[in-house]
């Protein structure tokens, strides 16, 4: 993915996109998935979005700290807040 230029990539999306990215993610961070969202508005206005889920790891996957997320990642029982959020923006659209 290094080698890809992954901002030209969004940019020339002109479709609604949702960036998710739980709180006790470890391999993303909660700026790149505001970029995504800041690429997409910039040429597209509304498309992007973004949305921080409280408790999971990049999986999604629920866990009480960043500690044991980092001990336990992707175990766990599923965050049904993913799918909330995600229907409530498909509803919004």
């Amino acid at each position: 993915m290094n080698d890809q230029n992954l901002a030209r990539a969004w940019a020339a999306l002109d479709i609604p996109v949702l960036a998710l990215i739980g709180e006790f993610d470890v391999r993303t961070l909660p700026v790149e998935q505001e970029y995504i969202a800041a690429i997409l508005n910039a040429r597209h206005p509304g498309n992007g979005s973004c949305r921080l889920l409280p408790k999971m790891d990049h999986g999604f996957a629920l866990h009480e700290s960043l500690q044991v997320s980092v001990a336990h990642e992707f175990v766990g029982p599923f965050g049904e807040q993913v799918l909330q959020e995600t229907v409530r923006w498909m509803q919004a659209q």
